[in-house]
């Protein structure tokens, strides 16, 4: 699921990415950047990114089918890391979000489970970090 805030070319508003039949489908049209930060714990990231990924999946049978299915959203999380690098942009992961918001009341889905969330966006400075030089 995405959260589209600022991208060029793409209308605001959620996007589900179904990985199966790599299409992309519009599932609300609007300003949700609110209901991003909202969704993520009440983070700016979601507000303030050109976009921000939900992933989710189908609840798994086994335990095993968990523990693989947050192994590969780690993976996808550090590819993501690294495109946003290459397209001078940054990225920053987000471990904090609200599961059954996203899952039953965005996707409409309870047999959804959200697993990770990702931000990407043109850096901002945080005054509140001192570099050391």
């Amino acid at each position: 699921m995405i959260f589209v805030n600022r991208v060029d070319g793409i209308e605001e508003g959620i996007y589900y990415f179904s990985r199966k039949e790599n299409s992309l489908t519009q599932i609300h049209k609007g300003d949700f950047s609110e209901a991003s930060k909202f969704a993520n714990c009440i983070q700016d990231l979601g507000k303030d990114s050109a976009f921000t990924i939900n992933m989710v999946s189908q609840k798994p049978k086994k335990e095993y089918e968990y523990k693989l299915l947050n192994f590969e959203a780690g993976i996808i999380g550090e590819v993501l890391y690294l495109e946003a690098e290459a397209k001078n942009l940054r990225g920053c992961g987000i471990g904090c979000f609200f599961d059954n918001l996203i899952t039953e009341e965005i996707l409409n889905n309870v047999n959804y489970l959200a697993l990770y969330g990702f931000s990407v966006g043109s850096p901002k400075t945080d005054g509140r970090i001192v570099k050391l030089n």
